[in-house]
């Protein structure tokens, strides 16, 4: 029989935050099966951000004040960095899934950076990329 693979996982997936990249994309060990774990990096689905190490200096700020305020919806009181992937695929770049990610009291990360005004939804990624 041939193996065929899912586009997408539909998920809950828990996971483990390791580290925020930027607005946009974390590292977390993601808990895929009894005693198996990966790490990979995430990109959140449908936000885009500024990027960290842009040229224009106006964007580096806001690139900042997007990571910064990603940290802290990913903490939690006691520190256990628990956070849940849902709709998860396969990203066009650096070896990377693309998911919704959920931070401990079950609230989506990216729709709170967009609400907030951190983020932009991904379809208008080249607002994020246009130096102002």
């Amino acid at each position: 029989m041939a193996y065929s693979a899912q586009k997408r996982l539909k998920g809950p997936i828990p996971a483990t935050l390791l580290r925020v990249i930027d607005g946009d994309t974390v590292r977390v060990r993601a808990h895929i099966w009894l005693y198996q774990s990966i790490e990979v990096s995430v990109r959140l689905r449908d936000i885009e951000t500024h990027e960290m190490d842009s040229d224009c200096p106006s964007h580096r700020p806001k690139a900042e004040n997007a990571r910064s305020r990603l940290i802290e919806l990913l903490k939690s009181k006691n520190n256990n960095k628990k956070l849940t992937l849902r709709h998860i695929s396969k990203g066009k770049y650096a070896n990377r899934v693309i998911a919704y990610v959920d931070n401990h009291h079950g609230q989506s990360v990216g729709d709170i950076l967009l609400q907030e005004k951190l983020a932009h939804p991904y379809k208008d990624r080249k607002i994020a990329r246009i130096c102002s």
